[in-house]
């Protein structure tokens, strides 16, 4: 995904639909699009690449989810099904393990190692622990399918409602990733 996409999704956000996870979306979006910005400022275009790459080797699975989530077949489900377990270990791999040991790890210590941090290090750093954070809160939402899952042998039909829902409002429900 390109620095024009991800202005346009910048855009477009107060036009869309209002999930649970709509204030994650958003700041999530801005940590992203300012991580890609500064990248490119500072000529440390490997940051900014690396957090693209990472994002998107799962995006495509999670689409392909979604779309045999809306299929009525059952060979569909089964499908999707097996695509979530792939998606959740990709998500896993790619966003909490790979993400934590290289690039994290790199832009904390190996950054500094032969010279001292300037403003880019502690803003880099800070841009990624945020990134950090929501991927876990959503690793907790995948976990929270994945329970489900095994509890009731499929994907929820409507795992992910179009309705509004209030910020105050968590009722249990099923994590809402499948939208």
């Amino acid at each position: 995904m390109n620095n024009q996409a991800l202005l346009s999704l910048l855009i477009t956000l107060p036009f869309d639909i209002k999930h649970k996870d709509f204030k994650e979306q958003v700041v999530h979006h801005f940590v992203t699009v300012g991580l890609i910005a500064f990248s490119y400022g500072s000529n440390l275009l490997h940051i900014g690449s690396v957090v693209l790459l990472l994002h998107d080797c799962s995006d495509y699975l999670l689409k392909a989810c979604k779309m045999f989530n809306y299929s009525c077949s059952t060979i569909a489900r089964r499908v999707c099904n097996a695509v979530f377990i792939i998606f959740s270990l990709v998500f896993f791999y790619s966003h909490l393990t790979f993400f934590s040991i290289q690039v994290f790890y790199s832009t904390l210590f190996d950054s500094i190692k032969n010279r001292s941090p300037f403003f880019g290090y502690y803003y880099f750093n800070v841009l990624l622990l945020m990134l950090q954070i929501l991927h876990v809160y959503w690793f907790c939402l995948i976990l929270r399918m994945i329970c489900s899952f095994l509890w009731k042998g499929q994907m929820v039909e409507n795992i992910h409602s179009d309705a509004k829902e209030s910020d105050s409002s968590d009722d249990g429900a099923v994590p809402e990733i499948l939208s």
